[in-house]
């Protein structure tokens, strides 16, 4: 797919999406396939690897486009940028209030100062609570983009035929060799959904 189609195709799904400022849409040099938006709803970019239009048809690689254009007519990248400063800062108090804990574990030992069990907990495992918010939130604004997608194209077929191929051409020669599969991390500390799920839910 050329520069030209992907631009023409990048214009066309803005105006059905309703965005007045089209997104900047940049190619990158890199054989790896990705896409990715950047900025926010009035000054964004879309960015295509080169490895990316060499697998995809014009079908699948509209259906990619529109997920980023949903992205940016969501301005998901300012909220999960909002969402990140806010973890961020309660991890910075989590440490301030275990820090201040430690230096008064000797009053609290003593009795001269009172610290319940709730609170250690909280200050304990409010970093951790953040960050799995965190990438739920990332994982639901995923699954608004896919949906967001099927409604600027109606076609659902060619998102999740582009996702079907990113996930072939991802997978390891071993695992296409001798039939290994990779460990994957556990769904709750992914910031994507499992492609299977993205692909039944489309």
């Amino acid at each position: 797919m050329g520069g030209a189609d992907l631009a023409r195709d990048a214009g066309s799904t803005r105006r059905r999406g309703g965005l007045s400022t089209a997104p900047a849409l940049y190619t990158l040099a890199d054989e790896k396939p990705q896409a990715f938006t950047i900025g926010e709803r009035h000054d964004a970019a879309i960015v295509v690897s080169v490895g990316l239009m060499r697998i995809l048809n014009r079908r699948e690689m509209a259906g990619v486009l529109a997920h980023e254009v949903s992205h940016v007519i969501n301005d998901d990248i300012r909220l999960l940028r909002l969402a990140s400063i806010l973890g961020y800062v309660t991890a910075g108090l989590a440490r301030a209030m275990a820090v201040v804990a430690l230096i008064g574990l000797p009053l609290i030992l003593t009795g001269a100062l009172s610290l319940s069990p709730s609170a250690l907990i909280a200050i304990a495992f409010a970093p951790l609570i953040a960050q799995a918010l965190l990438l739920s939130l990332s994982r639901t604004r995923e699954h608004a983009a896919d949906a967001g997608a099927v409604a600027l194209t109606g076609d659902p077929e060619g998102l999740a035929s582009a996702l079907a191929r990113l996930e072939a051409r991802n997978s390891t020669l071993l695992e296409r060799w001798l039939g290994m599969r990779r460990r994957r991390a556990a769904g709750w500390l992914q910031t994507h959904p499992a492609t299977s799920t993205r692909i039944r839910r489309l």
